[in-house]
């Protein structure tokens, strides 16, 4: 778990790491290309089989695109904890916003369950502003843990 550093500050990253961004890229432009390369004699030029080809083109379209779009502009997390204030910072290729918060701002930190389709369940910390915005922490194995970040978090950030 995340640790104090020797300034006082609780920092808490959610990198994205570069090859799984390019995995991602590569993986849709191959998933929207195959079915491209192969089945876009059928389509073209018109015949009975086009809109079937078609319907099978578009459908790997809808998968792929997500992927590449994901890999791209998808975007990694950095928290700094302090005692009263909070910064939030997101990066993607091609942009960084970034969020400051102050006790003020902040109205809860929640505990919450990830379900899952397959294995275990797991945990987050979710910091909802007085605006309403959810900010979500990376995952926990356990309620346990997920609850002793919340609590170390929120007593720094309140302190």
């Amino acid at each position: 778990m995340d640790e104090i550093d020797s300034d006082g500050l609780l920092r808490h990253d959610m990198p994205v790491h570069p090859a799984l961004r390019i995995a991602f890229v590569a993986i849709g432009l191959f998933v929207m290309g195959m079915p491209l390369w192969e089945l876009g004699r059928g389509v073209w030029p018109p015949n009975v089989a086009s809109l079937v080809f078609l319907v099978i083109i578009v459908g790997a379209w809808s998968i792929g695109l997500p992927l590449v779009v994901g890999g791209i502009f998808g975007s990694a997390a950095s928290w700094t904890i302090g005692p009263g204030h909070i910064e939030i910072v997101t990066r993607s290729p091609f942009r960084t916003k970034k969020r400051s918060f102050v006790p003020s701002d902040v109205s809860s930190f929640d505990v919450r369950e990830i379900v899952a389709m397959e294995g275990d369940n797991t945990w987050g910390v979710t910091m909802v502003s007085t605006s309403g915005e959810g900010f979500d922490t990376r995952q926990f194995g356990s309620r346990k843990t997920a609850e002793e970040f919340r609590d170390r978090m929120e007593r720094l950030f309140r302190s």
